[in-house]
C-alpha cells in the first residue's frame, strides 16, 4: 500500500485585535499587541514600523506580543503573518496606533494685573519638543522643552479666560491640561490737581 502524507493547508493571514486601529496611547503606557489565531497556523511573525527604528518579533506560537512603552511623537504601523509546515501567509492589512506625549499636569493660571496672566504647569513628559499654550483656544505662546511657564501680556480687564497647555513632539500633541483665571479691573488714577500759574506782571 502507498502511504499518502497530507499536509495542512497554508494558513491565511491572522486578523488583528488590539490595540484597535487608529488608537491613541499615552507616553509611558506599556503596549501588548494581540491578534486572532488563523486556521492551520502554528506560528506568527510581526513587524512594527513608523518609530525611530523598525521593530519585529520572531516566529512564536502565541497570539500576543508585549512590546512595552514606545517613543511618543510617532504613528506606528503593525502587521502579522502566519505559517505552518506548508508555508507562510501574507501579512494582514496593517493597523496603526499613535503614541502621544503625557498631558501637562498642575496647570495654574494666575492674574498678575488687569492685562496679564501667568500660566504655569509641571513638565510631565520625558521627551517633548516643547509646549503650546492657548487662551480660549487661540495660541498665545510656544515654550521649549522643559519649560513650565508663560505670561500672557494681552489679556483684557475683568474677563475670565481658559488657558490650555499641550506638549508636542514631531507635530503630535498631548491631551490638554487647563486652568482658568479672571483679570481684575484696572486701577483708576484720580486726575491731578491743576497747577495754577500766577501771571507775571510787567513782563
Amino acid at each position: 500500500s502507498v502511504k499518502v502524507e497530507t499536509k495542512p493547508a497554508t494558513p491565511g493571514a491572522p486578523t488583528l485585535a488590539s490595540p484597535s486601529n487608529g488608537s491613541t496611547i499615552i507616553e509611558g503606557d506599556a503596549i501588548t499587541l494581540s491578534w486572532n489565531s488563523a486556521a492551520n497556523a502554528s506560528e506568527y511573525y510581526g513587524e512594527i514600523s513608523g518609530g525611530p527604528a523598525l521593530l519585529f518579533f520572531d516566529w512564536q506560537s502565541g497570539t500576543s506580543k508585549y512590546i512595552g512603552a514606545q517613543w511618543p511623537g510617532y504613528v506606528y504601523s503593525w502587521k502579522v503573518k502566519a505559517r505552518n509546515g506548508s508555508g507562510e501567509s501574507g501579512y494582514n492589512d496593517a493597523w496603526t496606533f499613535t503614541v502621544i506625549p503625557i498631558t501637562p499636569t498642575n496647570v495654574i493660571a494666575t492674574s498678575l494685573s488687569c492685562t496679564s496672566v501667568k500660566v504655569t504647569w509641571t513638565d510631565s513628559s520625558a521627551s517633548e519638543d516643547g509646549y503650546k499654550v492657548y487662551r480660549d483656544g487661540q495660541e498665545i505662546g510656544t515654550v521649549p522643552a522643559g519649560g513650565t511657564s508663560v505670561t500672557d501680556q494681552g489679556a483684557d480687564a475683568v474677563k475670565t479666560y481658559t488657558y490650555t497647555v499641550k506638549a508636542y513632539r514631531n507635530g503630535i500633541f498631548s491631551n490638554a491640561g487647563s486652568a482658568s483665571a479672571t483679570t481684575p479691573e484696572c486701577p483708576v488714577h484720580p486726575p491731578q490737581s491743576p497747577v495754577i500759574i500766577e501771571p507775571s506782571y510787567g513782563k
